[in-house]
């Protein structure tokens, strides 16, 4: 019988969801996370830095933090390797009765994978997202393709992108707008699409 959840270390769990090839919506990443222990062969605790074989759950532990339509936490992950990941859209995740055609999700899957990668680049990862690597899907085809590939590329002098060092000082405000007016010009666009 193998281990159970609770006596398995942040590595073997990792390594597992990574070798099984499942696929962990962001509860069960965090509790996986949350209720493994840090050890190892040599000591009963593990440091935090045994994460750093794994660059890209370093950086999903960070992006699971993004924007996200009605904080609906809308991602599945599945860890294809200590380097990649793919991402699909937590069907069981949807708003039917505020977002019928997904967009709002599918629009916080972007901020996942932005906030991914400026984690990335703060880690010394370059990450090359793929999207839609199945290509695009209908409304009853979300969960079942993937959003996006990501791999990590290592690099170095890179440098961490401004933006990140706000991360955790997100806060929405609600308070009345007192700046300048729109202009004609800025409120004149074309939408990228439409529907």
């Amino acid at each position: 019988m193998g281990k159970s959840a609770t006596t398995l270390s942040r590595r073997e769990f990792l390594a597992a969801a990574i070798t099984t090839g499942a696929a962990l919506t962001v509860p069960q990443f965090l509790l996986g996370c949350a209720g493994v222990t840090h050890r190892s062969e040599n000591s009963e605790r593990e440091p935090q830095a045994a994460w750093s074989n794994y660059p890209v759950a370093q950086a999903a532990a960070i992006a699971v933090t993004a924007p996200n339509p009605h904080n609906a936490q809308p991602w599945k992950l599945r860890f294809d390797s200590p380097e990649s990941l793919t991402l699909y859209v937590d069907a069981a995740r949807l708003l039917p009765d505020t977002d019928p055609p997904a967009r709002q999700i599918h629009i916080g899957q972007g901020t996942f994978l932005e906030l991914l990668r400026l984690a990335a680049v703060s880690f010394g990862y370059v990450a090359d997202i793929r999207l839609f690597p199945q290509g695009t899907y209908s409304i009853s085809e979300i969960g079942k393709k993937p959003v996006a590939t990501v791999k990590l590329i290592a690099k170095s002098g890179i440098l961490p992108d401004p933006l990140f060092s706000f991360w955790q000082q997100r806060m929405t405000n609600r308070s009345e707008y007192s700046g300048d007016a729109i202009t004609a010009d800025e409120s004149n666009f074309t939408p990228i699409f439409s529907g």
